[in-house]
């Protein structure tokens, strides 16, 4: 009997991962199509308010990779895993060097030499653990991520082009104020800068009620930011 409820639970701490995950991935791309970065139609909801068009392609790309053995579906995930850590130490080195003035909620209190040497234990051993993967995992990886390469720009193509309908961005990242984000208070102006300057955005731009974010109806709302200025 133990034996049995132990498979019992292992088969439901599956299946419960399984739809978390699917979900987790459905919804990721709900956002993106929200900020303008997929096309409109993965904004669709179902009447229960799920993304449906995310949902099918999120489980199109879980049978994508079914035909795969246990053992070379992890492979595969340890590689893709390898790769976006690759791409985070190199985001994280540009913009340590290329945008030194930034500023940043935090900083890591080491010039630019002394975080290349930080990482070069983890960037050695993350190349070494893609090193030993098959060769028919590479190329599949190599393959996702040229496909990636190719639709980036084919989709900025299409909003250029008007062949898709996409939802607007509402966020600029080329802000020239470049606030800082821990809602610090400026001296000059005793004012909270980032949460007015997000509420400011969004009254400025206010999304449509296709691409508008879903919230969850137990959330409160925000207090009145500029009666607080006032007061101040």
């Amino acid at each position: 009997p133990l034996q049995l409820w132990l498979l019992a639970g292992a088969v439901c701490s599956n299946v419960g991962q399984f739809e978390a995950e699917m979900c987790s991935d459905s919804f990721q791309l709900l956002g993106m199509a929200e900020r303008g970065l997929l096309p409109k139609c993965f904004t669709r909801r179902s009447r229960h308010g799920t993304p449906t068009l995310a949902i099918f392609f999120s489980a199109l790309g879980i049978c994508c990779v079914a035909w795969r053995g246990f053992s070379g579906i992890v492979e595969m995930l340890n590689f893709l895993y390898c790769v976006a850590s690759l791409l985070e130490f190199a985001a994280y080195l540009h913009l340590r060097y290329a945008h030194d003035d930034l500023e940043r909620p935090f900083r890591v209190p080491l010039p630019f030499w002394g975080l290349v040497l930080m990482l070069a234990f983890p960037i050695t051993m993350t190349c070494a653990v893609m090193a030993v993967a098959e060769w028919e995992i590479i190329l599949v990886t190599l393959g996702v991520i040229l496909t990636g390469c190719v639709l980036q720009p084919g989709l900025e193509l299409c909003k250029r082009r008007g062949w898709m309908e996409f939802c607007e961005s509402r966020f600029d990242a080329s802000d020239d104020e470049r606030r800082p984000l821990n809602g610090s208070v400026d001296s000059q102006n005793e004012r909270v800068h980032h949460p007015r300057h997000v509420s400011l955005i969004l009254s400025s731009n206010p999304p449509s009620p296709a691409c508008a974010p879903s919230v969850s109806p137990n959330l409160r709302p925000l207090p009145n930011l500029s009666i607080l200025e006032d007061s101040a």
